[in-house]
């Protein structure tokens, strides 16, 4: 049982007693607290850990659906694949604020556990008698879950379609890629690529409802169209200026002009892969990778190239013999130890990927210091 002078309540402790007290399954309760959670029954931030760190509804309403399946929810139409222990572990560190749990009771006409009834008892002594004993079942909750997981997606995608924008006008901060100055050049290509993107984005924002990602995306399309009219503008000059120079210029004194500039060398990468023959070469050391290890680096690689975004735990999972964190995880350890034994430095091998929990992995290389051949 919580402490009834703390300002918080543990989630699983909570559940715990409306369960106790209405004798209702505590699954049960704790599924229906779950549901509300991404209902809006709670207000914003309401879920948190000892650090203060927030934990999004959706977070909280997916974890329970991963233990309560053994490791495998459906979520918004998609299946979810995780470990259940490592899931259990963030429904056991969820905190929840007493005023946030009252105010709960109130929307849901709920009576409030026996911990927060003898702190607040003459706040509640005339009110909760015909309220339910713990918190009712949520209505349309699949409907919620969709909004919050195609915001999420929105988001996600309206912070790809800035880092895309950004490396193409060199407003990254970082030196951009031979990939990114070769798609530059390219407008027809760019364009529909954004267009692909754009659309996918703007159909999930249509389901959240959310006007301030509405904003965003219609500033980046904006921004877009007067990047992509540049473009146009710069080939149209550049088109100009070479047939002036074609008119202006014999052809045999042209070629003598180009052959006597100096041309710079070409620095190598830091990272370069062959799909062909799955040979690496990191540092200047060449290693031949065993076919998984080749398709997870790969997968990394091509993901960092096109924007530095990390691969997700779902699309790394497809290319292991294994589901969950544990096996991603071992997969990847088998790849730093291929490299090291192969040449490569064991600092180099070990700090070549980032590891963001229970989300996924992303390649520390910027996209300048990677090539990928076929």
């Amino acid at each position: 049982m919580p402490d009834g002078r703390s300002k918080y309540i543990e989630l699983l402790n909570l559940a715990a007693e409306w369960a106790e007290e209405s004798g209702a399954p505590m699954n049960m309760v704790l599924r229906h607290l779950c549901e509300w959670a991404v209902a809006g029954g709670f207000p914003e931030g309401a879920f948190m850990i000892s650090t203060g760190d927030e934990i999004p509804p959706l977070d909280v309403l997916t974890a329970f659906r991963l233990v309560a399946g053994n490791g495998r929810a459906n979520i918004a139409g998609y299946t979810a694949h995780k470990d259940p222990a490592v899931e259990i572990e963030l429904l056991r560190r969820v905190l929840v604020p007493t005023q946030a749990v009252l105010d709960f009771c109130e929307r849901t006409s709920t009576r409030p556990p026996a911990s927060l009834r003898q702190r607040f008892g003459w706040l509640f002594a005339r009110r909760d008698r015909r309220k339910n004993l713990a918190p009712p079942e949520c209505p349309g909750v699949e409907e919620h879950v969709v909004r919050h997981f195609a915001r999420r997606n929105a988001a996600f995608g309206v912070d790809s379609l800035r880092a895309m924008l950004a490396d193409l006008t060199g407003k990254s901060g970082r030196p951009r890629s031979r990939r990114v100055r070769e798609e530059s050049s390219d407008p027809g290509y760019l364009e529909s690529k954004w267009a692909d993107r754009h659309q996918s984005i703007q159909e999930d924002i249509r389901r959240c409802g959310d006007e301030q990602l509405q904003q965003d995306l219609d500033a980046l399309q904006i921004a877009w169209q007067m990047f992509v009219a540049e473009q146009h503008s710069a080939q149209a000059q550049a088109a100009e200026q070479a047939r002036v120079v074609a008119e202006a210029v014999p052809l045999s004194d042209a070629i003598v002009e180009v052959a006597a500039i100096d041309q710079p060398a070409a620095m190598e990468p830091r990272l370069r892969i062959w799909n062909s023959t799955r040979c690496v070469r990191l540092d200047g050391a060449e290693v031949i990778l065993t076919r998984r290890s080749f398709k997870l680096l790969r997968v990394m690689t091509e993901a960092a190239v096109e924007s530095a975004m990390l691969v997700s735990i779902g699309v790394l999972e497809s290319l292991v013999d294994g589901s969950g964190d544990k096996a991603v995880a071992q997969a990847v350890y088998v790849l730093k130890q291929e490299l090291i034994r192969g040449g490569v430095a064991p600092d180099c091998a070990r700090t070549l990927t980032e590891n963001f929990r229970g989300t996924g992995y992303r390649l520390t290389l910027p996209a300048s210091d990677i090539q990928i051949d076929d």
